[in-house]
Order: C-alpha cells, then sequence, then structure tokens
C-alpha cells in the first residue's frame, strides 16, 4: 500500500510540474493568449522581460513585444499584442522546456511531427524567407512549428503553383524546429 501511495505522490508532482512547461494553441506555460499584458509582470521579474520590436520575432506589423528570458541565459519566449499593448495576441515560444500533449517541442524534427500529424504540409513564410513552417491542428486550435535556414536555402522543395500558396509534402525530415508560434 505504501508503494502505491509513494507512486501517487510522484504521479501528482509530476504531473502539476509539467503543466508549467506545457505549449497549447491557446497558451504556453502560465500566459494565455488573450490575458492582460500585465500578467507578464506577474508572472516574470522585470530583469526578465525585454521589450523588443516585434519584426524580429517574424510579427508583422508595427509595435512591440516582450522578450522573457530568465536568469539572463533561458530565452522562454516573446509575447506581442494586437490591440496596442492591452491583451496577448500571439506567443512565440522560444524554449526547449515546453512541449505539446503529444511531446513536440524545440527540437523536435519534422519527421518526427509529420509521424504524429501525418497530413501536415512544409509552408514558406511570406515574411522571412529563412522561416518555413508546419501547423499542426490540435482541437483547440493551431500551433506553428518553425524551422529556420541561412537565407537563399530552404528545408522544403517547392513546385511553382500560381493557383495556391506553395507547400510541400517534400522536406527534410531531420530539420529540428526552432520556434513555436500561436496566435
Amino acid at each position: 500500500m505504501k508503494d502505491y501511495l509513494t507512486l501517487l505522490l510522484i504521479f501528482i508532482a509530476l504531473t502539476s510540474n509539467s503543466q508549467d512547461y506545457r505549449i497549447t494553441p491557446n497558451s504556453v506555460g502560465n500566459i494565455d493568449l488573450g490575458d492582460s499584458m500585465n500578467i507578464l509582470t506577474q508572472v516574470f521579474s522585470a530583469n526578465s522581460i525585454q521589450e523588443l520590436p516585434a519584426t524580429k520575432y517574424g510579427i508583422d506589423g508595427p509595435g512591440n513585444g516582450y522578450l522573457i528570458v530568465i536568469n539572463n541565459s533561458d530565452t522562454l519566449m516573446f509575447v506581442w499584442s494586437k490591440d496596442f499593448g492591452k491583451t496577448i495576441g500571439g506567443i512565440v515560444c522560444l524554449s526547449k522546456a515546453y512541449r505539446t500533449y503529444d511531446g513536440l517541442g524545440i527540437g523536435s524534427t519534422l519527421g518526427e511531427i509529420e509521424n504524429k500529424h501525418p497530413n501536415v504540409y512544409l509552408v514558406p513564410d511570406y515574411l522571412d524567407s529563412s522561416v518555413e513552417y508546419v501547423s499542426v491542428k490540435y482541437k483547440s486550435g493551431n500551433i506553428n512549428f518553425q524551422v529556420m535556414s541561412p537565407r537563399g536555402t530552404q528545408v522544403g522543395n517547392y513546385e511553382p503553383n500560381p493557383n495556391d500558396e506553395p507547400s510541400t509534402k517534400d522536406f527534410e525530415r531531420k530539420a529540428k524546429i526552432k520556434r513555436m508560434v500561436i496566435w
């Protein structure tokens, strides 16, 4: 009986801490889309928050967002607003610590994503030619998994198609995810 109780306590400890490092289509850890931007100063120390141009993280449009860096070394996320700084409109996850419920995250390969979600297509980012992504549909929305390559090279082989946005199933399966984006 004591062994079962010990196992139960370990399970509770593991599952309660894992939520802090979960990414879903609606949240990264304890930060939810739609939250007031003020939540950042409630969750993170002022030293951890750096204001930067949103375009630095591939966000289209004017304005700034906030890079969250813990202990001057662990870059967690970039958070931006769609309504002039009132509420969180999107999050770029940058830390290997965060994982989806199916175990995907920074460092996962496109092949691992395709194994779990066979219907994904690689798409080039229209703002930044060094970024390509697969958009994985979950029950509550999508998460974009981004790969980045040196300018002038691509992970996917795209055929010209004047009637449709470029996308491909012909891509390097070993390419690793560098960022995850929700909005």
